[in-house]
């Protein structure tokens, strides 16, 4: 297989050369405002369908796209992150975050939306909606220009409710993109780096090297919006007769309706290692309910946020001599931090530093606290009288999580689990799996489970529905088999016996 990877690089090379489409849609450019150059350059094409759910039917739909009149964009530059908002009159923000790492770009797409102003008094919701697409996008090596001609149909993943009667999707189609948002050399795109999906799809080819190539753009310098058609072309020695370039009118569709389940936070895995040992091995996929207040006495509302697909964990395998803990961290400056102790004193030193067979595999211990820190901001707490940038903090030292034995090795509780931190924010966990003290490098959850009790009334029901159905199965066959015995008997004895 590795004398394969430089023929593969070569396809990609040419690829970034040569290929092209003649399918453009429409070219979006932010300034930088201390040099006036061009900062980000996005060529796209999409649409954004958007849904409103309420008792598992859609009541209402709406669709944007690239094409729609009062598009503004603003945003922000840098070397390392950049971001491009486009907002729409309709109240609805699609931002575009890009990040550098290593020379690599990578790009998170956001959406956030007043379902008042989308869908009309249908939905008469004035809080601002947020939501995330699922995952990080690679595009590549930096100093390219990502491309892909390629349709991607996402559906974006819930980040904050504001409404427990009026679930919301949002399902992007981006048929065509060309993004650079680092290393622009004289305002135009750079040399392409094609997705995967386009080096097998067959069509037409061009070079298109630069940004403004016959096309409708979007020119911002971070908050002044223009609008001009540019006809320059420093791919040729010989300019080309301006022209317009003007897509093919779609016929018109409605977006077809999304699924009608509710939105789920998003499953993911977090460690904390000291050396070579993982001591703390946690899977869950967690939400948090929190009270804010906004205008008017004593009124309050609640944001539900899901702990994102992104966050990273970190910790320390030896707090102390009898504890642990593990911090999960997201968005800017939130932490989530559970606190694992036993009551064995220099037990956690002995596991860590000299471990053997003759010792159980971790001593009794149990989470003994759970804290949520970060600061307020507009996005998640839409219409909050909290000033932005505003720091919490909920704690709770008396979490509902039982002891977990030292024969077990781990705690499992797939149903859904509460936990208050305090009266104003609620920890909500789903699939919940960890092991603490642990003293191997393993991150799977294999062997005997703690199980909590949800769980186990669960797991009876259906033992009980599973036993039942045995001997329902074994009455039945004892029943047929009596019924086929008493049939031969009565042939046998029709027939006589045989001389």
């Amino acid at each position: 297989m590795r004398q394969a990877r430089p023929m593969t690089l070569i396809v990609l090379l040419v690829s970034l050369a040569t290929y092209s489409t003649v399918i453009q849609g429409k070219l979006f450019v932010l300034n930088d405002p201390e040099t006036g150059k061009p900062c980000i350059l996005v060529d796209v094409d999409f649409t954004l369908d958007l849904a409103a759910v309420r008792s598992e039917k859609v009541i209402s739909m709406a669709q944007i796209s690239s094409e729609d009149d009062g598009i503004q964009i603003d945003g922000s530059c840098g070397n390392h992150s950049a971001v491009l908002n486009f907002f729409f009159p309709q109240k609805v923000n699609w931002a575009l975050k890009f990040k550098q790492d290593k020379n690599e770009a990578f790009l998170n797409r956001l959406v956030q939306f007043v379902p008042k102003s989308v869908f009309g008094e249908k939905v008469p919701i004035s809080d601002y909606q947020l939501m995330d697409d699922p995952g990080v996008k690679e595009l590549g090596n930096a100093s390219y220009s990502y491309e892909c001609p390629v349709a991607e149909i996402v559906e974006y993943e819930v980040v904050t409710v504001t409404t427990k009667t009026t679930n919301f999707t949002v399902t992007a189609n981006v048929s065509y993109i060309h993004a650079q948002a680092f290393n622009i050399k004289k305002g135009n795109f750079s040399p392409s780096f094609i997705c995967k999906g386009a080096l097998t799809t067959p069509g037409p080819t061009s070079s298109k090297t630069s940004a403004s190539v016959n096309q409708t753009t979007l020119t911002v310098q971070i908050t002044t919006v223009t609008q001009k058609a540019s006809t320059s072309s420093n791919h040729s020695s010989k300019s080309p007769t301006p022209t317009t370039q003007t897509s093919p009118s779609a016929p018109s569709k409605e977006p077809s309706p999304p699924p009608t389940s509710s939105p789920k936070p998003p499953l993911k895995l977090y460690t904390v290692k000291d050396g070579n040992i993982t001591c703390i091995a946690l899977q869950a996929a967690l939400a948090l309910d929190i009270n804010y207040p906004v205008e008017g006495k004593g009124t309050t509302k609640t944001a539900q946020i899901f702990v994102p697909q992104d966050a990273k964990s970190s910790g320390n395998c030896k707090l102390s001599s009898t504890s642990q803990d593990l911090t999960i961290s997201f968005f800017k400056d939130w932490e989530l931090t559970f606190v694992f102790s036993t009551t064995k004193k220099n037990s956690l030193e002995s596991l860590i530093s000299s471990p053997n067979e003759d010792q159980p595999k971790h001593p009794e211990y149990k989470i003994s606290q759970i804290e949520l820190a970060g600061s307020s901001d507009k996005d998640k707490f839409p219409g909050t009288t909290w000033p932005a940038g505003q720091k919490f903090n909920f704690k709770t030292e008396k979490p509902n999580y039982p002891d977990v034995n030292s024969n077990k090795d781990y705690y499992k509780c797939d149903s859904t689990l509460k936990t208050e931190l305090t009266p104003d924010a609620t920890v909500e966990s789903q699939k919940f799996e960890v092991k603490a003290f642990n003293r191997d490098n393993k991150v799977d959850f294999s062997g005997s489970a703690a199980v909590c009790a949800a769980d186990s009334g669960s797991s009876k029901k259906k033992t009980y529905i599973i036993v039942g159905c045995v001997l329902a199965a074994i009455v039945l066959i004892a029943f047929i088999a009596f019924v086929v015995m008493r049939v031969i008997k009565k042939r046998r004895e029709n027939y006589g016996p045989l001389n």
